[in-house]
């Protein structure tokens, strides 16, 4: 009777079984939900290219200034996009910190819309960059 023993430890017998893009995202520690969600992100935005640029009778692979996927319009998205990142990350610090009840979604709520009301309607008069609507 004979006892074989593996000189390989288990981790590498088992990466070594793992395909090519399954050990490339252990080694590099890349999530894949986020990966899923930045793939579908972009899934989205050529999907809403697509449909402006066939409605308005362009071909989409010439990125005209009337369709979706311009510098300006991502522009204009990522602005908006932070101003909702930085409350979200408010908003995780009183979940860490287990401080939650349901006024704090509702205050959330009520100075988004305050927020949004004020960029409108007074912080650019304020600020002196009263241009109009600039296109």
């Amino acid at each position: 009777m004979t006892d074989t023993t593996s000189t390989q430890p288990a981790d590498t017998a088992r990466a070594s079984e793992l395909g090519t893009v399954a050990r490339f995202l252990k080694a590099t520690e890349l999530d894949t939900r986020m990966l899923g969600m930045i793939g579908a992100l972009l899934l989205i935005w050529v999907g809403l290219h697509v449909i402006s640029s066939l409605r308005l009778g362009v071909n989409p692979l010439d990125f005209d200034s009337r369709t979706f996927l311009t510098p300006r319009n991502l522009w204009n998205l990522s602005v908006q996009t932070s101003a909702v990142a930085i409350m979200a990350s408010g908003m995780v610090l009183v979940i860490v910190m287990r401080n939650i009840d349901l006024s704090v979604g509702s205050a959330e709520g009520v100075i988004g819309m305050v927020m949004g009301f004020a960029q409108v309607h007074f912080l650019v008069r304020f600020v002196g960059l009263e241009l109009g609507n600039p296109w």
